[in-house]
C-alpha cells in the first residue's frame, strides 16, 4: 500500500466523522456521546478500508 492510499482513507474518515457528529447533534445528542460514537465508527471504517485495500493489492 502506498502513502496516498493512507491519505485517502484518512481524509474520507475525517469527513465521515464530521458528518456523523453533525447528524448526532441535530438529533439532540450530547457532544461527548456524538464524538464517542463517531470515533468508534471511524475506527471500524478505517479497519475495513485497510483490509479491503490489502485484499485488492494482493
Amino acid at each position: 500500500m502506498k502513502k496516498k492510499d493512507y491519505i485517502r482513507i484518512a481524509c474520507k474518515n475525517i469527513l465521515f466523522v464530521i458528518l456523523i457528529i453533525i447528524i448526532f447533534l441535530l438529533m439532540n445528542e450530547t457532544l461527548v456521546s456524538s464524538i464517542v460514537r463517531a470515533v468508534v465508527v471511524a475506527v471500524l471504517s478505517t479497519i475495513f478500508d485497510i483490509v479491503q485495500l490489502r485484499k485488492k493489492t494482493q
